[in-house]
């Protein structure tokens, strides 16, 4: 049984870091684990990526004037029919991304990155749904 469905050559030259990611059935290389799993699935259902504790990077975030994390406790987070959300928010600041963020999620490292506040506690805000 192949994982793919035809042979696969690897140029190394083409891969600096002598890695490579594939996905079953498909014959196609990618750099990473992260291009690989994007390419299968999109953004993997995330649009934002929560870093550490404290910071989010959003690749759709970059210069937009207002950013806000909804979150909810009780229920599903969702627009109402006019587009809108009536849930709680927390807003966020833009930031940068820290030398140990960029070095663990270096595939991540150019996305705008934002901050959330200094007097909010992660630990509640994730017991619900956050969008």
């Amino acid at each position: 049984n192949k994982l793919i469905d035809s042979d696969l050559r690897v140029s190394f030259s083409d891969f600096t870091d002598r890695t490579v990611s594939v996905i079953a059935g498909n014959s196609a290389l990618y750099d990473s684990r992260a291009d690989a799993f994007r390419a299968a699935f999109g953004v993997a259902l995330a649009d934002a990526h929560w870093v550490d504790q404290t910071t989010l990077l959003w690749p759709g975030g970059e210069n937009k004037p207002i950013v806000r994390l909804y979150y909810s406790h009780s229920s599903k987070v969702a627009a109402d029919s006019n587009g809108e959300f009536s849930d709680k928010y927390v807003k966020l600041t833009p930031t940068t991304v820290n030398q140990q963020v960029s070095m663990r999620f270096p595939h991540l490292a150019s996305y705008p990155a934002f901050k959330l506040p200094d007097d909010v506690n992660v630990d509640e805000l994730l017991q619900g749904e956050t969008v």
